[in-house]
């Protein structure tokens, strides 16, 4: 956001584009004047009408911005120096310019007019762009100089013992958090990157949305001083709004031009990738009887077979649905016999120099299938750890239902006094714990081809979700020490909201929006889970026992919401009207199913 003040009044610019693209389109019509003139060896159009206009919008531009920063009382020193630079090349630019007309309407075909014009258009360039820029960098000298003062008194805060000072520095960040929450919001515009406003946002989010409970906090820790927990709360508000800050000030200061993304996979996808280019060595050596090459193919893809097993056998283990997990073992054991059949087979046509077209065809057959099935395998294991963290989020955030490991210590906390005992805390820490272990095993082990910054997103909210846990915990426990007490339930329910909020930004981080997984990836793993539940519950309901039907149940409901949820980001996002219309007749029919669903388990 560009903003001058001055007694004049205010100039406020949206992005630093809404003031340079005006003039750049008119320069762009003198260039191409000069170029077409060029181009064809004649005399250039007269550019006087052009060259009035760009004089006109410099000088607005200095009259009303530049002039209002140098004569203002609100800017430092450093960036009103940078502005009267900026100003005396610009002037000296336009004073080219106008020299550069003069000359080219005595002579169209004049050398040196030209040279002059493209000297005067880019010094114009040149000179706005060198403001603009210092603009940026005075905000983001203010941003960083905010965040500074902010982190120092959370630091005042969360250090101080005396009462009277913790009150009085808590009011300071109330005013202070308020101004930079205003000034970083604000800069999102001037990123072009869609993640870097997204981290930006985040950031900003958390930091608005936690910073009520330092009042909150401060107030329990000052009326329970003895206890423990509600000092732990107190002190981790503290450190998840320093945090908060932290980012703010990281991400501001990120040059976009430095910032070029990784393109990641997981080590289970590099294991494929291998045996794929591999495979087509084997069927090429094959073809042009080359048993050398064939060898050479072979003990490459047995390698990476062998890994890929491992890992994945690994992986499978912690399924926790009972007959998905038999299922993918026997696939993986499929794997690994196929792999076998392929060295067997492999060395007895190398020996037959490939001289056996038969045998060569059930050779190429085998390896086929070999590794299409270790891919089947790589995305059942992507859909099985999606829909495990989708249904974790839900379990972790959900204060509605007792049934959720959240529901459960939060209804018991806020309605059934004197309930809530550690054993409900420990579940709750198990399930956000696998959420953080389910995430790790999808980036580092199952993940598709994704560029970093999507991680790097991902991660930064995971680290939000775990300073709020922090919080979330200590509200908790306080709870458990003083269950009569009124005033820890209402800064509970405080807590519970910003909680709630963080995770829910992880889930669709991590399950909505294309990055970690593809958009196909998403809407094919969350139809196939719904589609499986919905199958078995209506054709195997006779063979289900109650514990069975109402985990299917839950798995069903778990992935249409994930799936409208993934269907209705990618509709508000595409340009494709096709596209969209297969989408929402897929969104109708799964919502129909859904509430048939839904009554069924009623």
């Amino acid at each position: 956001m560009f903003t001058a003040t001055a007694s004049t009044g205010v100039v406020t610019i949206t992005t630093t584009k809404d003031i340079i693209s005006p003039i750049t389109n008119i320069i762009s019509q003198l260039t191409n004047r000069n170029n077409e003139a060029e181009k064809n060896n004649s005399a250039i159009e007269d550019i006087s009408e052009y060259s009035s206009l760009v004089v006109e919008q410099i000088q607005n531009f200095i009259t009303n911005i530049v002039l209002n920063i140098i004569r203002s009382q609100e800017f430092d020193e450093k960036l009103k120096d940078e502005m009267y630079d900026g100003k005396l090349i610009v002037e000296k630019a336009v004073e080219n310019l106008l020299t550069t007309v003069k000359i080219l309407k005595k002579d169209p075909y004049s050398k040196n007019g030209r040279n002059l014009l493209v000297k005067a258009t880019n010094n114009i360039l040149e000179g706005i762009t060198f403001i603009l820029n210092s603009f940026d960098d005075f905000n983001i000298r203010r941003i960083n100089l905010l965040c500074m003062n902010l982190i120092n008194y959370y630091e005042e805060c969360r250090d101080n013992t005396e009462a009277s000072k913790i009150v009085d520095t808590v009011k300071i960040c109330s005013r202070y958090y308020e101004k930079l929450a205003l000034l970083a919001t604000q800069h999102i515009a001037e990123f072009s990157s869609t993640i870097l406003k997204k981290e930006l946002q985040s950031a900003i989010d958390l930091l608005i949305k936690a910073s009520p409970l330092l009042m909150s906090s401060c107030e329990t820790y000052l009326l329970y001083s003895k206890n423990e927990a509600t000092a732990n709360g107190f002190h981790n508000v503290c450190n998840t709004l320093i945090h908060a800050t932290e980012e703010i000030r990281r991400i501001v200061q990120i040059n976009e031009a430095d910032n070029t993304p990784i393109i990641k996979f997981g080590t289970l996808t590099e294991y494929i990738n291998s045996m794929d280019t591999d495979e087509k060595k084997m069927i090429e050596a094959i073809k042009n009887k080359n048993a050398n090459a064939f060898n050479y193919a072979q003990a490459s893809y047995d390698y990476k077979s062998k890994h890929f097993i491992k890992e994945a056998s690994d992986i499978v283990y912690s399924v926790d649905d009972e007959n998905e997990r038999n299922k993918l073992q026997d696939l993986v054991e499929s794997v690994r016999t196929s792999s076998n059949s392929v060295n067997a087979m492999g060395s007895k046509c190398a020996l037959q120099k490939f001289d056996d077209d038969l045998s060569n065809a059930n050779l190429m057959n085998q390896i086929k299938y070999s590794t299409a099935c270790a891919k089947y395998i790589n995305g059942e294991l992507n859909c099985q750890l999606m829909s495990g963290m989708a249904r974790i989020c839900h379990d972790i955030s959900n204060r509605d239902y007792d049934i959720t490991s959240f529901g459960n210590a939060y209804m018991k906390a806020i309605f059934r006094e004197g309930q809530l005992q550690k054993e409900d805390l420990d579940r709750l820490i198990m399930n956000i714990d696998k959420l953080n272990e389910d995430y790790q095993t999808m980036n580092e082990t199952v993940s598709s081809k994704h560029y970093s910054f999507y991680t790097d997103n991902i991660e930064r909210k995971i680290e939000n979700v775990d300073r709020m846990k922090d919080v979330l915990l200590d509200a908790l426990q306080a709870i458990i020490e003083n269950p009569k007490e009124s005033n820890l339930r209402k800064y509970l329910k405080n807590v519970a909201e910003v909680w709630c909020d963080q995770v829910k930004a992880l889930r669709n981080s991590l399950v909505v929006e294309p990055g970690l997984f593809t958009t196909q990836e998403l809407l094919n793993n969350t139809m196939g889970s719904f589609t499986k539940s919905i199958d078995k519950l209506t054709n195997e309901s006779d063979k289900l026992n109650s514990d069975e039907s109402k985990q299917l149940r839950k798995k069903a409901i778990t992935s249409a919401k994930l799936f409208l949820d993934v269907a209705k980001y990618e509709m508000s996002n595409t340009k494709n009207e096709a596209y969209r219309k297969e989408l929402l007749k897929n969104i109708e029919a799964v919502e129909k199913d859904f509430t048939l669903n839904k009554i069924h388990s009623g």
